[in-house]
């Protein structure tokens, strides 16, 4: 969420200092109300990648969003606004798109979505139908994409159907298009194995798409949970002394000048760091300063703090599921650089220096590494990766998407918890019904 203009502190952005003259990109370029995606990134970054590589210059792509960084590694079939297909000739994909909108069955939804022939948004649609309506729509639609979709992300949702209808091709087919592409790079394998016998190979998880750029590398700062978890909130008391509250309240300030609406699922407002103080933000202007203001500012920075170590679990997880995967798509070299330490020595020796020999022996073409580089290096392995498809759990009422959710879900207290809560109740109506029983008998 760097993209987005102010709020520097909150989201952490790089400071002069930091950036020791080097040029960095993207990096505050948006309005804060715009709406901001992977599409318009890739857009607006792949010109400066080009421009530097025409330079002789080596682009450094840093996060982050690993989303982000994909969309500029890989190709993908569909362009950013969903309009082409690149292996589909015009008179084919108008073709498509008449035959397959013409086999859905008109509910008021996906009406509406045929007759713009997918040119909508997601704020078109999501005040005027529900996540449910949305979700089931896409069911119509394209089952196999709604198997990966979880029903609450109504972005995903919301991108699928517009790909429906503006190509006539659905989604999971593009996404195996890619994969077929990318299969013939020398990274193919066998193909993952299916789910079950009677699942569809779609639904497990592949990847599309060949690699934009041939000779592109991955460095990978890795640190164990412990160091990173006391990182992370050292960070957040960190942003509280170089003056987040006050950068919160201009913040709070100015966008009630401008007259902007709280809409904390759009734009900046949805970015970490901004969502979890809305208890914050949306006291009025007389109660910053009280105890409820302080204990409300208070909360915020103890759920960011918490966030922020659930998004780092999962930005570990998917660079372990999509790029250490051979077998789910052409991969670039992936390194492990030991951040364990960060003295400025420890930090030279592990990181800095072996970075630049990694890079010198690509440049060089002086491959393999040196035994001394190796020994510094962090072994780079992938969790079992498992499948995308999305289960429910009947006892939580909780939606789970991929094998890893469902795994960790069904193994965590709070499942467990419920469980013995759900036996116990289902006891008491048992009993409540045998007393029901013998009452009616003594009567009878």
């Amino acid at each position: 969420m760097q993209v987005y203009d102010g709020l520097d502190i909150l989201t952490n952005k790089a400071t002069e200092e930091e950036m020791q003259g080097i040029p960095h990109h993207m990096i505050s370029v948006v309005d804060r109300s715009e709406l901001f995606d992977v599409h318009k990134f890739k857009t607006a970054a792949l010109p400066l990648v080009e421009k530097i590589l025409s330079k002789g210059k080596i682009p450094y792509i840093v996060g982050g969003t690993n989303y982000y960084i994909e969309s500029i590694l890989w190709k993908l079939l569909i362009e950013q606004d969903g309009d082409t297909i690149n292996d589909f000739p015009t008179s084919e994909a108008k073709r498509l798109k008449r035959d397959s909108s013409e086999a859905v069955n008109p509910t008021p939804v996906l009406a509406y979505m045929k007759e713009r022939q997918g040119r909508f948004t997601e704020a078109d649609v999501k005040d005027v139908w529900s996540k449910v309506e949305l979700y089931q729509a896409l069911q119509e639609v394209d089952s196999v994409r709604a198997l990966k979709v979880h029903p609450n992300d109504t972005r995903k949702i919301v991108r699928s159907l517009q790909i429906f209808f503006r190509t006539g091709k659905k989604h999971s087919e593009l996404i195996e298009g890619q994969w077929t592409l990318s299969s013939d790079s020398d990274n193919e394998c066998e193909q993952v194995e299916e789910l079950s016998d009677t699942t569809p190979s779609t639904l497990t998880r592949k990847l599309g798409g060949p690699l934009r750029f041939s000779n592109c590398i991955c460095l990978w700062i890795q640190a164990d949970r412990k160091i990173l978890i006391t990182r992370i909130e050292n960070r957040v008391d960190q942003m509280v002394e170089r003056g987040l509250k006050l950068e919160l309240d201009n913040f709070v300030d100015q966008m009630i000048k401008e007259n902007r609406k709280w809409d904390f699922q759009e734009g900046q407002l949805q970015s970490i760091g901004v969502k979890e103080f809305q208890d914050y933000i949306l006291l009025p202007l007389e109660e910053r300063e009280t105890d409820v203001g302080k204990k409300c500012f208070e909360e915020g920075l103890e759920r960011l703090k918490i966030t922020t170590r659930q998004y780092a679990k999962r930005q570990v997880q998917w660079i372990s599921q999509r790029f250490l995967k051979s077998c789910r798509r052409q991969l670039p070299p992936v390194y492990g650089l030991n951040g364990n330490e960060t003295d400025a020595k420890s930090w030279n020796d592990n990181v800095t220096l072996p970075a630049i020999q990694i890079l010198d022996a690509h440049i060089h073409q002086t491959l393999p590494l040196s035994s001394h580089v190796q020994e510094k290096l962090l072994p780079v392995t992938s969790d079992d990766e498992g499948d995308l498809m999305t289960r429910t759990c009947d006892v939580c009422s909780r939606v789970l998407q991929g094998s890893l959710q469902w795994r960790e879900h069904m193994k965590s207290a709070k499942h467990w918890k419920m469980v013995k809560r759900r036996k116990l109740e289902s006891e008491k109506e048992q009993l409540s019904t045998n007393e029901k029983d013998i009452g009616a008998v003594v009567n009878a």
